[in-house]
């Protein structure tokens, strides 16, 4: 995996990190005055899912430091900002807009984001030939050197 990747999908954990606050906050404060509960109810969902998924994608990068070459992390990478965008984003577009015909985009983000939290469990499961059966650490493995 490239750094440049590394530095997009941080840029995109920042991106939806701070979008997340900010329409938590919208929606905490001037959308409950303007719009339906059931909208306010939608867009509080969306953030939710927003916020933890910016944090796995945040997640994804700081693993992808200490393996770069994993492909499962550039699937979960991937997926993970695919899910933000469909997921979410249909949630606010129903909620703000509400925009129907997009609907079916939800659950395709709702798998986007499974996707990527499988590969994370591949990831770590496969991750340096251990996997779950030898629980013992590396004994040439030194966390000190970690930076």
């Amino acid at each position: 995996m490239r750094i440049r990747q590394q530095s997009w999908w941080m840029g995109m954990c920042g991106l939806a990190g701070a979008t997340a606050v900010a329409m938590g906050a919208w929606a905490a404060h001037g959308m409950a005055s303007r719009l339906p509960p059931e909208a306010v109810a939608i867009v509080q969902l969306a953030v939710q899912y927003q916020l933890w998924h910016a944090l796995a994608l945040g997640l994804v990068v700081v693993l992808a430091q200490r393996a770069p070459c994993s492909r499962s992390l550039c699937v979960a990478g991937w997926a993970f900002v695919a899910g933000l965008w469909l997921f979410c984003g249909s949630l606010y577009l129903l909620a703000l807009a509400g925009v129907k015909a997009l609907g079916w985009l939800t659950p395709c983000g709702g798998l986007a984001l499974m996707l990527g939290w499988v590969c994370l469990l591949v990831h770590g499961v496969t991750a340096s030939g251990r996997g779950w059966r030898n629980s013992q650490p590396d004994p040439g493995h030194n966390d000190a050197n970690i930076g």
